[in-house]
């Protein structure tokens, strides 16, 4: 958006410089837009463009989740479940970490993948959904058996 800004102060002062007859006031135009435009990168690349971001920033520990299982069909594997809103602003987003073991007997498990899934949703607070989400490693080889763990990573508001 400073880039815009600053594009838009140039061409204006390209035009006023045009237009003026005085040499003087060309200058003068020239150097405040010059000055404009230098505030307005400066004003850009100081702001904190993470600050929204972490403002609408839920804790993990205020979305639950229920009844989450990982099942198999013709596509692939999905992880679905319920989702419990227990903040107070509206959820937007969820990320869940999906962690697969391959457990083989008498054989401690081994870390056969971590995933990372977003579930987009309008979830007012105390308010339950049902989401269902496709993972990406279906196709997993494992020579034992398929153990996992599904927790949020994140959770973002709307507002």
């Amino acid at each position: 958006m400073g880039w815009f800004l600053a594009a838009a102060v140039l061409l204006l002062t390209a035009a006023l410089v045009l237009r003026t007859s005085s040499p003087r006031k060309a200058l003068a135009v020239a150097g405040v837009a010059l000055l404009s435009i230098v505030g307005a990168v400066l004003a850009f690349l100081l702001s904190d463009p993470q600050g929204r971001a972490r403002s609408t920033a839920i804790a993990p520990g205020e979305i639950v989740l229920s009844d989450v299982i990982l099942s198999t069909d013709r596509y692939g594997r999905q992880l679905s479940g319920d989702i419990t809103n227990s903040s107070d602003r509206r959820l937007k987003t969820v990320t869940l970490r999906l962690t697969l073991r391959d457990c083989v007997p008498d054989q401690p498990c081994r870390e056969a993948g971590e995933e990372m899934e977003q579930v987009f949703l309008a979830l007012p607070p105390g308010q339950t959904v049902h989401f269902s989400v496709l993972v990406a490693r279906a196709g997993l080889k494992l020579k034992g058996e398929l153990k996992w763990n599904a927790e949020v990573a994140d959770a973002v508001a709307d507002f």
